[in-house]
């Protein structure tokens, strides 16, 4: 290498800075690759079927016991409160009017707390994604029945409508006249009582938003 009085060329000097520099000069932060779209997921798929029968004699005590509760004190806030959203649409004076013909005629739910009850309606879950169950219990002198509807919210199944009432018997079939013996036939009991709820009491489809009628009277 050539110096000019002890010193680096001029020329090479310069080129050795510039070199410098360059190397000094970071090189731009890549990019993160862009993230791919996201994708819608699937609407989750309702498990519809029978579902525990322990869990669903809970849900129905706890029902009835709250409703017979609020008929013996005609005090309904606290049966409305642990329903669901659907069913608060029912103020309390709503719900006492609702149940006035009950209170009147001493309608007893309390058996709900030590009876297992004769099921017409297995407890499922239906298509609309609510529980549903029906029955009633054998008590004297009339048997009580009752038709429930809940609705899952906040991760508990919470009351969507309710029908409880007196049952009463179906006229038997008259017996043929031929003497040939004759088989017995199993007639239902029709239920007569009260509605209240998210109305109408929903089916299969998806529930409408709840509305509530007066109550209908009931004849023992």
């Amino acid at each position: 290498m050539k110096r000019y009085n002890g010193l680096f060329s001029p020329l090479l000097l310069a080129v050795l800075l510039s070199a410098s520099a360059a190397c000094a000069q970071t090189a731009p932060p890549q990019q993160p690759p862009a993230a791919p779209p996201a994708q819608a997921q699937p609407a989750p798929q309702i498990q519809t079927g029978p579902i525990d029968r322990n869990g669903a004699f809970l849900l129905m005590r706890n029902a009835l016991i709250a409703l017979d509760q609020a008929n013996k004190t005609n005090e309904y806030a606290v049966f409305r409160s642990i329903a669901s959203a659907a069913f608060q649409v029912n103020t309390t004076a709503k719900l006492s009017e609702i149940f006035a013909a009950q209170r009147r005629e001493g309608l007893n739910l309390a058996y709900a707390a030590i009876l297992e009850p004769r099921w017409t309606v297995d407890p499922q879950i239906e298509a609309s994604g609510m529980i549903h169950m029906a029955g009633y219990f054998e008590v004297k002198p009339v048997p009580v029945s009752f038709d429930l509807f809940f609705t899952q919210q906040s991760g508990q199944w919470l009351l969507f409508g309710i029908s409880v009432g007196l049952v009463q018997p179906a006229p038997q079939a008259a017996a043929p006249a031929a003497p040939a013996p004759t088989k017995a036939v199993e007639t239902k009991p029709a239920a007569k009582g009260t509605t209240a709820a998210a109305k109408p009491a929903p089916k299969s489809s998806a529930p409408k938003p709840a509305t509530s009628e007066p109550a209908a009277e009931t004849a023992e």
